[in-house]
């Protein structure tokens, strides 16, 4: 029976005690306001007092009631304000728009919006990133801030063809058709520059450099209304490694406001033993085409090499290509970033042009490069 009577009392204790707590969760705001109200009106009449008495404290300790009589005042009147559910709401809307809409970041310091940016990235990556490592982080925010800010490259195409030079069976004749079209849509409406820049570095049989004039055949650019020809492009003789290389390149600065068509098309000798292409982008691109035609006689292989390859994956640029009948094309619809770009690459399906080949030099040692 003391047992009994024992569960019952603590029963009705631990009743008592969820009693309470619904009563303060009820009425909690309430009395909160109503001490609030008190602990202001005792500070006034406490301070003004204060202030009547003369003294070395008495002045400064009322004039410090009044000030904290004034605090306690607010701070009652916003307990009522935000009590009501439908400040509550609006309040609790403003704050999911500043955070969805991104306009949260307008009113942070660099420092602060910078810390937010980490803890982002951090929180999609756990749980299995336990930090982000800073010389890194710095370096991807870095350059993501450079791409987003820059020029953007749209529908890229860069053709390659390659045709016999009867003059001279130790060269090639390279025709090079590009075309795209740069935007600035994303930046303010200020006029902005666009450095044209042609690099082409294209390679020599061994001890066979050039003169500028037999070298090049053709060559013009259209960037919008503006027309170049021969005469502005500059060609000199160089090495790479132990490879003769002849240099084309020109440079020029064109401002805009929206968007600008480039057209560049290009004819030069190449080395007969080359073997590989490869372009590099200088600007954020989207959507590319870089496509290399010969002849039927060779087989043909290319690859990009982008940042979108994941450390874990294999061989996945090599899922872009499209093998024709005299050639091969990469394409692809998805960003690159400056410095990726693709590399093509052929060689003899016949043995013996193959081995006459090797006895000439090395195939797939020597590459014309492309920037642009």
């Amino acid at each position: 029976m003391h047992r009994a009577a024992d569960f019952k009392g603590v029963g009705h204790e631990m009743s008592h005690t969820r009693s309470m707590r619904d009563w303060i969760r009820a009425h909690g705001s309430a009395v909160f306001v109503g001490v609030l109200i008190v602990l202001s009106v005792v500070l006034v009449v406490g301070g003004v007092r204060f202030q009547d008495q003369s003294g070395l404290w008495g002045m400064p300790l009322g004039a410090l009631m009044l000030q904290l009589s004034g605090a306690t005042l607010t701070a009652a009147i916003a307990t009522i304000f935000f009590s009501f559910e439908d400040v509550r709401r609006y309040m609790a809307a403003t704050v999911a728009r500043l955070i969805t809409r991104g306009e949260l970041a307008d009113l942070l310091s660099a420092e602060a919006r910078e810390r937010l940016d980490k803890r982002l990235v951090l929180q999609s990556l756990e749980p299995d990133v336990l930090f982000l490592e800073p010389s890194l982080h710095s370096v991807l925010t870095k350059r993501r801030e450079e791409c987003l800010a820059s020029l953007h490259i749209h529908n890229l195409v860069y053709e390659v063809n390659l045709t016999d030079y009867p003059e001279d069976k130790r060269f090639l004749v390279r025709h090079v058709n590009q075309s795209y079209r740069v935007k600035a849509h994303h930046l303010d409406l200020r006029p902005r520059k666009f450095r044209l820049r042609v690099y082409q570095e294209v390679t020599m049989p061994p001890g066979h450099a050039l003169e500028p004039g037999s070298f090049l055949k053709e060559f013009s650019v259209t960037v919008g209304d503006d027309k170049l020809n021969s005469e502005d492009v500059r060609i000199t003789a160089e090495t790479s490694g132990t490879n003769p290389v002849m240099v084309l390149e020109i440079e020029r600065d064109y401002e805009f406001t929206s968007e600008l068509d480039v057209f560049i098309a290009c004819s030069t000798l190449m080395n007969a033993e080359e073997r590989s292409e490869i372009y590099y982008a200088r600007y954020p691109t989207v959507g590319a085409r870089v496509c290399l035609r010969f002849s039927e006689d060779f087989t043909y292989d290319g690859a990009w090499f982008k940042a979108w390859h994941s450390p874990t994956s294999i061989r996945t640029g090599r899922k872009r290509q499209e093998i024709l009948a005299n050639g091969i094309a990469a394409v692809t619809h998805d960003w690159l970033l400056p410095g990726e770009g693709a590399i093509l690459s052929w060689q003899p399906r016949d043995p013996v042009r193959a081995q006459e080949g090797l006895r000439a030099g090395i195939p797939g040692k020597v590459t014309n490069k492309t920037l642009s």
